[in-house]
């Protein structure tokens, strides 16, 4: 099925649905999900791989300690921070954390995003490692002293991108904020901060070099490169910053696993059992047991759950009939090859470290890039969720489908109106 068609297919569907929008509430799935609520994810995950910056001149600053004796004494010593967030900020800057000053602005980001905790962090070590001094100095400036070592950092990077040097301001904004102390930076004018260079040459792939792009990877980029492209998911829905959460396939309620050994191991999300396992031993399988992967309907319905969703509220899509295929072979060779029991909990895309359960959004994105390279595209990943908008665009413009649902197939929030109709539940019939 061509994947405009599936806007086709579920067109209409109206209280025939009989889903649950606003939260996670299908009946076919146990009520005893425990998903991990911290899997705080940004669509700005693109500046959270530039690291520092790599900036060249901190090399040339001086050699004198910028941080405070009683901060680096209390960081040999591995002072306990007390944080309950989970972070991966490197270690470069995580000596900052032992300021409980820092430590607290820290947390305070990560709840509304641990990505832009992260980056702010980096920013923020980064500027003061350039001008050898610490976060509490920028708070005891005059703010004509702190408004011209502002402009100095402009002026010192206009090599960088605009963008990045925009993130650098923003950081140190939020620092201060946080700490009672505001200015007004729209004085300071940053070249470029609207350019983006890796954007210039980049379009959308028409549907036979998408097609190229799906071949050219093994069955995981396939299928992570499909749920992209056809239904619009951010790779942080199929994997999470830290790796502790992700799609699992009891959010695909039209997905049915029948192992054809032993009935036990069967399920599908429209049955109101879900098998539990007592033991390690019982959630392993036999290599080569035969397994038969079917969906209820095609296009198979996806559930986001509000912990993957960006705008934090739970949303529906769907899985085109090749994408369904792409999944079917990929799920059969986990379960043949790997003798790994489907389960409801399980990960659609699994990591290759056995160590953790959930593959993280870098990694994600590696896959993905790795497959557009190998098709012979420099394009970035996330020109396939691109597609997917061009596509809904395209199905709006032919009147198959209205504005609203082109947003909420998106994963977008939207307006005041989205509150009180695709967010909430469709009543049952």
């Amino acid at each position: 099925m061509p994947f405009i068609s599936w806007i086709g297919a579920v067109e209409g569907m109206g209280n025939e649905a009989n889903i649950d929008i606003s939260i996670h509430n299908i009946n076919s799935i146990s009520n005893n999900s425990n998903s991990n609520n911290n899997s705080n994810s940004n669509d700005s995950s693109n500046g959270s791989s530039n690291g520092s910056g790599g900036s060249s001149w901190c090399s040339n600053t001086t050699t004198s300690n910028p941080i405070p004796a009683s901060l680096a004494l209390a960081f040999k010593t591995n002072i306990n921070t007390n944080t309950n967030i989970k972070t991966k900020t490197r270690a470069k800057y995580r000596y900052l954390l032992a300021d409980p000053a820092v430590r607290r602005w820290y947390e305070n980001v990560a709840r509304g995003s641990l990505i832009t905790a992260d980056v702010y962090l980096r920013r923020l070590g980064n500027f003061c490692a350039m001008f050898n001094l610490t976060p509490h100095a920028l708070l005891t400036m005059k703010e004509a002293e702190l408004l011209d070592l502002l402009l100095d950092y402009v002026s010192y990077t206009a090599n960088y991108a605009g963008s990045y040097i925009e993130s650098v301001m923003k950081a140190i904004k939020s620092w201060l904020s946080h700490n009672g102390r505001e200015i007004n930076t729209k004085q300071i004018k940053i070249k470029g901060v609207e350019d983006a260079p890796t954007l210039r040459e980049e379009r959308v792939p028409t549907q036979e070099e998408l097609r190229h792009i799906f071949l050219a990877g093994d069955r995981k980029a396939r299928v992570a490169c499909v749920l992209m492209a056809h239904s619009g998911l951010r790779p942080e829905v199929l994997g999470n910053y830290l790796g502790n959460d992700g799609l699992r396939l009891k959010d695909i309620p039209d997905l049915v696993v029948r192992y054809n050994n032993n009935n036990n191991n069967n399920y599908n999300h429209n049955s109101n059992t879900i098998y539990e396992y007592n033991t390690y031993e019982q959630h392993k399988v036999k290599v080569n047991t035969p397994v038969s992967i079917s969906f209820l309907k095609v296009p198979a319905m996806i559930v986001v759950r509000r912990e993957l969703s960006k705008a934090r509220h739970s949303y529906i899509t769907f899985l085109s009939e090749e994408g369904c295929s792409y999944l079917k072979d990929y799920l059969e060779e986990r379960a043949r090859k790997n003798g790994e029991l489907l389960r409801p909990d399980s990960p659609v895309i699994r990591p290759k470290s056995a160590k953790k359960e959930f593959i993280r959004t870098v990694n994600i994105g590696d896959t993905i890039r790795k497959a557009i390279r190998s098709a012979g595209f420099s394009w970035r990943p996330y020109v396939l969720r691109a597609f997917f908008d061009t596509q809904l665009m395209l199905a709006e413009s032919k009147g198959m489908l209205i504005r609203d649902y082109r947003e909420f197939f998106m994963g977008h929030k939207g307006d005041i109106e989205h509150r009180y109709t695709l967010q909430k539940r469709l009543p049952l019939t």
